[in-house]
């Protein structure tokens, strides 16, 4: 405003009277403050973003001890609600204890929280979309349901007449679930990544070890990979082109990621009536377990099997379906890393392994490999 003010008064008074010139000015200055508020604004959402996206990566959020997991519930709700406004967040968390003895106790409890707006809740009811979903770092397996029970004879209906008006600002919800009562985990040593899918949203991810003995994560991995390496592995076809699923690079496959990582791609529409398949083509660049190497890298016989699973939902349709399945791979184990890691495809008919609604409305699908996720999106028309 300095360097304006400057160049005003070296204008001559004749021009600075000039009410067309005073006009031009004004709006320059104008446009030069709408810029300079789009640059804070900008800069703040990339903070926000930068924030919101180092929260999903930390593994004790809450900073809970672990029995204070089984302990006094209001406790467990102040130190929830802080966290949310010492942060300035909205969205969904949730915190479990890092590590459960399955000899002492019969439970594994989880918090569930959410900061959202009363329009975002209306439009997506967490009671009825939520979405608990338990990966099993050691074996690969996902084990998915709805958060919350819903009895068979409850319907969700539009609301017939004028809705009430929706209030401003947000609201905020806690309650904590039995993740046994919610998922049937086997209890038994192994190491669980916890998640909540909200439809396109979803929740930090919650680490949590079942050990017996006081072992450490480390120790429980070990174990298991010493107990399945060397056993059978899963029978899979390895297809090579249509029919449904292959497992080699195609067409329609995504670019092959340069991390670790799962890359997606279908077509944004499709229909029920069109007979036509509709096709789900990802590629991934994965950590690839001992027991998941088949020690045959021929180039012709699978080097590896890796466990990818799919969930989907949709705007109307709250959970669609849940797919573990096992990729075969003939790529070259890469083992200049810290862990092995493989390249893979797979190229599969959505319609051929879920049961989509009729009515109209935005899917979500996710797909998984361990702490590895990614989603597309795309809408079912008539």
């Amino acid at each position: 405003m300095k360097n304006i003010h400057i160049f005003l008064n070296n204008i001559s008074p004749k021009l600075r009277n000039d009410k067309q010139f005073k006009g031009i000015i004004r709006i320059c200055i104008l446009l030069i403050a709408i810029i300079c508020f789009q640059v804070v604004v900008k800069t703040t959402d990339t903070q926000s973003e930068v924030s919101w996206r180092n929260i999903l990566m930390e593994k004790d959020l809450f900073q809970l001890r672990d029995e204070q997991y089984y302990n006094d519930l209001n406790q467990q709700e102040d130190v929830v609600r802080d966290f949310f406004k010492q942060n300035r967040l909205q969205g969904l968390l949730i915190g479990c204890p890092q590590k459960v003895d399955i000899k002492s106790k019969p439970n594994l409890p989880f918090i569930v929280s959410e900061k959202r707006s009363f329009k975002d809740i209306r439009e997506v009811p967490y009671d009825k979309f939520a979405v608990v979903c338990a990966i099993d770092l050691d074996r690969g397996i996902s084990y998915t349901n709805l958060l919350e029970q819903i009895p068979d004879n409850i319907i969700f209906k539009p609301t017939e007449g004028q809705e009430k008006p929706i209030p401003e600002g947000t609201t905020f919800q806690f309650k904590v679930y039995d993740l046994r009562e919610r998922l049937p985990l086997p209890w038994e040593i192994t190491n669980l990544l916890v998640t909540i899918f909200l439809n396109d949203i979803y929740s930090n991810r919650a680490y949590v070890t079942l050990s017996e003995n006081n072992m450490t994560s480390e120790a429980v991995s070990a174990e298991i990979t010493k107990e399945l390496t060397g056993k059978p592995q899963p029978m899979v076809n390895f297809q090579e082109e249509a029919p449904y699923p292959c497992y080699s690079k195609v067409s329609d496959s995504p670019r092959e990621p340069d991390k670790p990582g799962i890359a997606l791609s279908c077509k944004q529409s499709f229909s029920i009536e069109n007979k036509e398949p509709f096709i789900l083509s990802g590629s991934f660049l994965v950590p690839v377990f001992p027991h998941e190497q088949t020690m045959q890298a021929d180039g012709q016989s699978p080097s590896a099997i890796v466990p990818v699973s799919l969930l989907v939902s949709g705007t109307h349709q709250e959970i669609v379906g849940t797919l573990n399945f096992n990729v075969p791979t003939k790529a070259t184990i890469d083992n200049t890393g810290k862990q092995p890691r493989v390249k893979g495809y797979f190229t599969l008919n959505l319609k051929q392994y879920f049961k989509f609604e009729e009515t109209p409305q935005q899917y979500t699908l996710y797909v998984f490999s361990r702490e590895l996720l990614s989603k597309v999106q795309f809408q079912l028309v008539k």
